[in-house]
């Protein structure tokens, strides 16, 4: 599971030093002994959150219709960036 630090703390499993909002992936049971160690130590991240880093978000509506001229996928000219995006991911 993807968990967000909430502490700064020295990770002595991993040999990491996590700082305040940093996200790593941890096992369930990772996940309780962090935070019975202190509570709200670590948060558990949102598959929303994660979902929200599509590559293609950064892309212009230009961009993202080159992309498909160079792919072969044929469009409406007045299609919108959610649009292109979709037809990018199929």
């Amino acid at each position: 599971m993807l968990v967000k630090t909430n502490r700064k703390f020295y990770d002595v499993l991993e040999d990491a030093y996590r700082n305040v909002g940093d996200e790593f992936e941890v096992t369930k049971e990772r996940y309780i002994d962090l935070n019975n160690k202190v509570s709200g130590f670590v948060s558990a991240v949102e598959a929303k959150e994660v979902e929200a880093n599509d590559p293609l978000d950064n892309l212009t509506v230009n961009e993202l219709k080159d992309l498909l001229d160079a792919d072969g996928i044929e469009y409406d000219s007045k299609a919108k960036k959610e649009d292109l995006k979709a037809l990018l991911n199929k």
